[in-house]
């Protein structure tokens, strides 16, 4: 599987930013042909490393799934793509980095 990661930081008002996010650009999202699926995360820093909060830090993750880099590909041709990706600049623009890879998946082995 191929992915977009969305990595949003510097966001003064994060809870109304996920609020406009979850009503009105995660839908526009999930009507675009060949997204499998979208996974958000909200990000907290990890007691591993023992770092306070930053407001520079990121703090949400979105990673839009497609089955293969042509099914991207084809989702930013196509209309809906592009109203995705006006809808996304409009809100998101400024305040996320936009990442693309492939997935791979590791599991545990057990006996």
């Amino acid at each position: 599987m191929v992915k977009i990661m969305g990595m949003f930081h510097n966001v003064e008002d994060q809870e109304a930013f996920l609020e406009t996010y979850y009503q009105e650009v995660l839908p526009v999202l999930l009507n675009v042909p060949g997204i499998i699926k979208i996974e958000t995360t909200r990000l907290n820093p990890s007691p591993l490393t023992g770092e306070e909060v930053d407001p520079d830090d990121f703090f949400f993750q979105a990673d839009l799934y497609f089955p293969n880099a042509e099914a991207l590909e084809n989702m930013l041709a196509s209309p809906e793509g592009a109203q995705a990706a006006g809808v996304f600049l409009q809100y998101a623009g400024k305040v996320c980095k936009v990442y693309m890879g492939q997935e791979y998946v590791h599991y545990k082995h057990t006996f």
